[in-house]
Order: C-alpha cells, then sequence, then structure tokens
C-alpha cells in the first residue's frame, strides 16, 4: 500500500474477477484501484460506524459478510467488528419481522443465518454487483459453516439460546447509537468532512476496480433462492410460512398431499363476504384457504361504525391474520377444538386452515329452531372468558358441530379481555345474531346461551351487562326491535337469581 497507510489488520477475499484487500487501520485512509484488483486501508472508525450505524450505507460492513480467503495481522479486530454487525443485523431483521407478523411475532422462529441472509437480500438490491458475490457464497457448503459459528456466538452471548433455530421474541430491538459514534468521531462536522472524503473514494475505486464482466452478470444472474426471499428461512411452530418464489396454492396442495390425489384441485368459495374457499380434492376437503384482504374489510368497518360504544373490531388485514393463528395457537394450547394452521402468508394476505367438517350452528336453525348445541355455545364462551380470551366475532356461523365436539372456526378478532365490556359483547354477539337468519324462537335461544354460560362457570355481571340496551343497538337497523327486546329480556331473565 502506497503512502503512510498502516493496517492493523488486512482481509483478503478472492471475488469473482477480483482480488479485494481491506485494510483497517488508525490513522489514514488509503485506496488504489485499478482492473481486476482493488487495494485499500480504512480506518478503523469509519468501519466501524458502518457496521454499527450503516454511516456508509454498508458499502464497507456487506463486505463483512463474506468469508475471506485470509486474514494477516490482528485477527480479534476483524472477529470483534464482525460480531458487532450480526449482532445489529439480528435486532434489525427481526424487527422488521415484528411489523410483519405483529402478534405471531411471539410465535416466530427464525434460523440462525437469517439475519445475515435477509439483509444479503437487501444489499444486493443497492449494490448489484454483490448479487454474483453473494449467490456463490451461499452455493458452498463453507461459507455455512463459518457463518454459523459466527452466528451462534452472537445468539449465544447476545440472547442466550442456541440451535439451528432461535425464538424471535427473544430478540431486543436496541435503540441505536448514533450519538456516541459521532462523539467517537470527532463531532457532527468531522464525520460529514471523513464520511464525505471515504464515500467518494469507495464509490470511485469499486467502480474502477469492479470488472465489468462482473457487473453484467450480476444484472444478468437471477439471486440466490435464499435472497431472493430470505422468508424461505423463516417458520411459525405450527405452521409454514409460505415462500413468494411459489403460488400459494401449489405450496399447500404439496402440504395437505391433494397432488397425489388428483391431477385436478377444486377451490370452491363458501362465500363472498367470508372470502373463504374450500380445496377439495379426492372427494374430501383437506383445507380452507381464507384472505383477509377485499371485501371483507368494507365489512369490519361497517361492524366498526355500527358498534362504536362497544369494543371495536380489528381493522387491517394484516393484523387480523396474526391475530387469528396467534389465538388459535393459544386455544389450541388450552384445550379448546379449533382448526390446524397449515399454511401462513402475510405477504399475500391469506392463510390455510385445516377444514373441520361439520355444521355451523347457523345452519343448524334450518333443521330446528332451538338446537341443543346453542347451550353447549355459551358453555363455551364461559371457558374462553374464563381463559381470558374473548372472541368479538362470536356470531353462531363461527362456530361448527361435528357431532361430538363444537369448534371455533374464525379467530381474526379474538382478544385478551380488558374488561367485562369485552365478555359481554361475545354473549350478546351469539344471543343476537342468529335473529338475522331466524327471528322466531330467538328469545329461546337466547336463554338457553345464557343458561349453558353459567352452568360452565361464567359470571351472571357479564350476562347483566350483556342484557344493556346498547349492546343490542348495532342490529337495530336489520332485526325488528321487538324482537331484540324480547330476546335482550331473555338473557336478563336467565341472569336473574334463582332462574337457574
Amino acid at each position: 500500500m502506497k503512502g503512510e497507510c498502516t493496517a492493523i489488520v488486512q482481509l483478503v477475499y478472492d471475488l469473482p474477477g477480483l482480488r479485494l484487500v481491506l485494510g483497517l487501520g488508525r490513522e489514514r485512509s488509503c485506496i488504489e484501484g485499478h482492473a481486476g484488483r482493488l487495494e485499500a486501508v480504512v480506518q478503523l472508525d469509519i468501519v466501524a460506524a458502518d457496521v454499527e450505524e450503516s454511516l456508509l450505507g454498508e458499502a464497507l460492513a456487506s463486505i463483512l459478510l463474506l468469508k475471506p480467503a485470509y486474514i494477516e495481522g490482528d485477527e480479534n479486530v476483524y472477529n470483534e467488528l464482525l460480531v458487532k454487525y450480526i449482532a445489529r443485523l439480528l435486532r434489525e431483521e427481526v424487527s422488521r419481522l415484528r411489523r410483519l407478523f405483529h402478534k405471531s411475532y411471539e410465535r416466530l422462529l427464525i434460523a440462525d443465518i437469517y439475519p445475515v441472509v435477509a439483509r444479503m437480500a437487501r444489499l444486493q438490491r443497492i449494490y448489484p454487483w454483490l448479487r454474483t458475490v453473494y449467490g456463490n457464497a451461499l452455493r458452498r457448503g463453507d461459507y455455512y459453516t463459518w457463518l454459523r459459528r459466527i452466528v451462534q456466538d452472537v445468539a449465544l452471548r447476545e440472547l442466550g439460546a442456541s440451535g439451528v433455530w432461535l425464538p424471535a421474541r427473544l430478540v431486543d430491538n436496541e435503540p441505536g447509537q448514533r450519538l456516541r459514534l459521532v462523539q467517537q468521531l470527532g463531532g457532527a462536522p468531522k464525520v460529514a468532512q471523513l464520511l464525505g472524503n471515504i464515500a467518494s473514494q469507495v464509490s470511485l475505486s469499486l467502480l474502477q476496480a469492479i470488472p465489468q464482466t462482473l457487473i453484467i452478470e450480476s444484472i444478468s444472474r437471477k439471486p440466490h433462492p435464499l435472497t431472493r426471499d430470505p422468508l424461505l428461512l423463516v417458520r411459525l411452530d405450527a405452521a409454514r410460512v409460505a415462500t413468494k418464489l411459489i403460488q400459494f396454492e401449489e405450496q399447500l396442495y404439496a402440504i395437505t398431499g391433494v397432488k397425489r390425489l388428483l391431477r385436478s384441485v377444486k377451490l370452491s368459495r363458501k362465500g363472498i363476504i367470508r372470502s373463504v374457499r374450500t380445496v377439495e380434492a379426492g372427494g374430501f376437503r383437506p383445507a380452507v384457504v381464507k384472505r383477509y384482504i377485499d371485501i371483507t374489510a368494507v365489512k369490519w368497518l361497517a361492524a366498526s361504525i355500527a358498534s362504536l360504544p362497544l369494543p371495536r373490531p380489528r381493522l387491517r388485514a394484516l393484523a387480523r391474520l396474526n391475530a387469528e393463528y396467534y389465538y388459535n395457537r393459544l386455544l389450541d394450547e388450552r384445550g379448546f377444538n379449533v382448526p390446524q394452521p397449515l399454511l401462513i402468508d402475510p405477504r399475500r394476505r391469506q392463510a390455510a386452515y385445516s377444514y373441520i367438517e361439520g355444521v355451523d350452528l347457523v345452519a343448524m336453525l334450518q333443521r330446528e329452531p332451538v338446537p341443543e348445541p346453542y347451550r353447549e355455545a355459551g358453555q363455551l364462551l364461559a371457558r374462553l372468558h374464563s381463559s381470558g380470551v374473548a372472541l368479538w366475532d362470536a356470531n353462531p356461523s363461527n362456530f361448527v358441530y361435528d357431532g361430538e365436539r363444537l369448534y371455533i372456526v374464525d379467530l381474526e378478532q379474538a382478544r385478551e379481555i380488558n374488561g367485562v365490556q369485552d365478555a359481554a359483547w361475545d354473549v350478546a354477539v351469539a344471543c343476537y345474531y342468529s335473529l338475522l337468519y331466524a327471528p322466531r324462537n330467538g328469545p329461546e335461544r337466547a336463554r338457553m346461551i345464557a343458561s349453558g354460560y353459567l352452568e360452565a362457570g361464567g359470571s351472571r355481571e357479564v350476562l347483566l351487562e350483556a342484557a344493556k340496551h346498547k349492546y343490542m343497538a348495532p342490529f337495530l337497523a336489520v332485526v325488528p326491535p321487538n324482537v331484540l327486546e324480547k330476546t335482550r329480556r331473555a338473557i336478563l331473565a336467565a341472569a336473574s337469581p334463582g332462574e337457574n
């Protein structure tokens, strides 16, 4: 290296058509670049700033994600930088997952190499020449061994977790330390000057030194599958996360095995408003596909307006999708009957659950006006409330009876109970909603639900709250007031001491 630049450690990378020698020094930065070769000594503080805070857009930090051909000098300096970088990537990339998976984030598992691969996916879009470089690295088995050793060291020290799959919830998104770095580098004016100089030098030298063949190859070449979709390295505790590389239906068919049964698979829609499709193959229905966008958003907006003084529905599609998975798993663990999740796709806003063979409580009204499972629905609500969960959308079409057990099949509005209103709204919806389909015998069904609620240990306070006029107000536009009033009085009577 020409000039007065001295390096504490030199990292040598053999890239396609390019030998890169990156030195980390104390005093000055010196960069020389020519076709096929780039030699640079960069101030350690500058590299550290890029590693910890992306102050150079990770133009230098991005190179550290590659395994060096060899290292000369103080290897500990390099290892410390690399560990800091991967620790930051772990926090930042998992933070992005938190925004995508919302409540389900608590049940998310990430492969140990996920944060690095996810950052590679982002960096190769900023610096196209990295597409080939990263792709070549990910195609070598020794790269994974090297990378896992470093990531596991970070995971053990930072999280106390080990193994290939790490619980995402253990990762803390610590605030950045930009102010501390700026102070270390001598204040904002000096930082601006230093970064301006180094950025222009690095950018110019890289452009001059990177072979044109590598740039052209990177543009024309497809990225490695993992960097095309890093969510291949993410899963939930009881369901697969869909990849955007394959159509949702194709992934579902592979999971359910229907491709082995038929060449053609039928998707039948159960209802426009509910936006649910059933997978049918070989004479059976293995799965239900649910979409959380389209006209269903209008339904929840209308529900929000209709229930203004009451607990509000969850409106955002992504929040509804993730809440359904989270509460499905929570209730399953607590012994409730719910469908099994198969495939979750937060980017396409859809999910697949196992199909429950049975009849919902609304359909049962076509056979008899007061079906006995309505009492069981009241008992089920009492058990749910005792476990601290409210359904919000406790309408009878969301309860499916298979002849022996009552299932809950729609949990996108479920939530923790924050007060008696949440529980009372469940009871009110269960009692009033069936009036839309069968106004007659509504009071008898309400009495059956309320009695079952008390039999299973439900609180009379909840029933008394549910019998207030405000809970029947959202139904006034679609149900005759006299029918609603009779049903309300039936709830009130069931809650009165001595009635049961």
